[in-house]
């Protein structure tokens, strides 16, 4: 490598961070929204809204598996969307986006 020559961008972190919110997320959700527990702890509301609409959970898991799904195809919307929902995540987020915002992968320009 030439002094003029830069280091090309790895992904590493992308690929880590989209199977972080894969595996976390679903194991959140689940663990959230179990009606019984939050009626265990004296949320009637909460548990009365998850046993009226079932269906929300598998709602959220699908909206956060197209989004995992996006980041692990280069996606950078769907790695910005998924970022702003992990807010412990902005301090190493936002600098990794910003250094790889208009790099050609990212961009639908595929490099073989």
């Amino acid at each position: 490598m030439t002094p003029n020559e830069t280091k090309p961008l790895e992904f590493y972190w992308w690929e880590v961070f989209g199977l972080f919110c894969l595996g976390f997320d679903t194991f959140a959700f689940c663990f959230k929204f179990d009606p019984d527990l939050w009626l265990a702890l004296g949320s009637d509301s909460f548990a009365f809204y998850l046993k009226s609409y079932p269906y929300f959970l598998l709602w959220a898991l699908g909206i956060n598996g197209l989004l995992c799904w996006g980041v692990f195809r280069f996606n950078k919307w769907a790695f910005l969307i998924l970022t702003v929902c992990h807010p412990f995540f902005w301090i190493v987020n936002i600098p990794y986006l910003k250094n790889r915002w208009r790099h050609p992968q990212v961009n639908g320009e595929r490099q073989y």
